[in-house]
């Protein structure tokens, strides 16, 4: 019966025997073992388990098993199955599978199942065939039994016992042939451990070998590396910034001159690592940028500053041709120009006017893009 379920603690006479049940709430019956006990719990992902399975999985992830939900202790929902509740319930008789339609509560059909039901099967005394009490009748009557109707004659009883010697006999040559293939095979699987133990000995002794010989190619490779990422680093000739919440900054009118908002983006170029910061100058409607030049540890290897020909640029979002570019050698109102500060890193200051970074269409998502290139 793919719909039978057993119940646990009900019934001496029905506990752990398979019943089909006309109708039963799914949060009866434990969704992992089908038993249907007086206690269930109920999942945040609906499925329900009985006391036993629920402990277990309690010790271990607390993850429900059916679809890898995890579930808290303290959010599960105990639900009670009460003795009168189950008595209510309407059941199939055991022998269903045997034709008999029978439905009712549990007493109903433990009464039935065990005073009324000719649905059971009993065994021919002739034939040993497996007959329905109902049908025995009939079966030596009417339908007759087999034994009696296909041979007149009985066999001897010595006969019967040689012909089943003889099957044993087949049997146990069959069986012996079979384990003498499986212990041949065993052994061929036994060689080829071995030999694969050889192998592994081997590429021991070869790793073994060639381990200085790994370590010096090893260091070589970092070597490669380093050399690679100093070349890479000079070879950088621009980098971008991206100014998130930019709305913040453009309206906050409280700020002084010297209190500047960094960047979150820190970007390396000609060997340099930059840094950008702005603040909002409140006695013009100006957004001041300072890209700050910091030196690495190969100084000696940078090209000087004040050689380097820098541009800042306001990058538009769409159109590339809209960029607002201010380099070094442009004397405009607003910079860009060197700041040398003792104590400090140099920087490129410039500003951008406030109106053409709005109606120009440079802010989007609430975040603006400014670029510093070497020229």
């Amino acid at each position: 019966m793919s719909s039978a379920k057993c119940l646990v603690g009900f019934s001496t006479a029905l506990d752990w025997r398979p019943l089909e049940f006309v109708q039963l709430d799914t949060i009866r019956a434990c969704s992992l073992c089908n038993v249907v006990p007086k206690e269930t719990f109920l999942l945040e992902c609906s499925h329900v388990l009985c006391d036993v399975c629920y402990r277990v999985l309690l010790q271990g992830r607390q993850r429900c098993p059916l679809d890898g939900e995890e579930f808290r202790e303290n959010d599960i929902q105990k639900i009670s199955f009460k003795a009168k509740q189950a008595a209510m319930v309407r059941v199939r008789c055991f022998n269903a599978t045997s034709g008999c339609d029978f439905t009712g509560t549990l007493e109903e059909m433990e009464s039935h199942f065990f005073n009324e039901c000719t649905s059971h099967a009993v065994r021919c005394n002739e034939c040993n065939a497996n007959v329905l009490r109902r049908d025995i009748a009939n079966h030596f009557s009417e339908q007759g039994c087999q034994v009696r109707d296909s041979s007149s004659e009985a066999i001897p009883a010595g006969d019967r016992v040689y012909e089943m010697g003889r099957k044993i006999d087949t049997s146990l040559e069959t069986i012996t042939g079979m384990v003498s293939s499986i212990e041949d095979k065993l052994n061929a699987h036994v060689v080829a451990i071995d030999n694969a133990k050889d192998s592994i000995e081997r590429v021991k002794e070869c790793v073994t070998t060639n381990g200085n010989e790994v370590r010096f190619i090893k260091e070589r490779m970092d070597n490669e590396e380093c050399l690679l990422r100093a070349v890479a680093h000079s070879a950088c000739r621009e980098a971008y910034f991206q100014v998130r919440n930019i709305s913040r900054i453009l309206e906050d009118r409280t700020q002084c001159f010297y209190t500047v908002f960094p960047a979150s983006d820190v970007s390396n170029v000609c060997g340099y690592s930059t840094e950008l910061q702005l603040c909002l100058l409140n006695d013009t409607a100006n957004l001041l940028s300072r890209v700050y030049f910091k030196a690495t540890s190969e100084e000696s290897r940078l090209e000087w500053l004040s050689s380097i020909d820098v541009a800042v640029v306001l990058i538009h979002p769409y159109y590339s041709s809209k960029n607002i570019e201010r380099a070094l050698y442009q004397i405009v109102p607003g910079g860009p120009r060197w700041q040398w500060v003792s104590g400090s890193s140099p920087y490129i200051m410039t500003s951008f006017k406030l109106d053409d970074i709005r109606k120009g269409g440079f802010i989007r998502g609430d975040s603006i893009c400014l670029g510093i290139k070497i020229l």
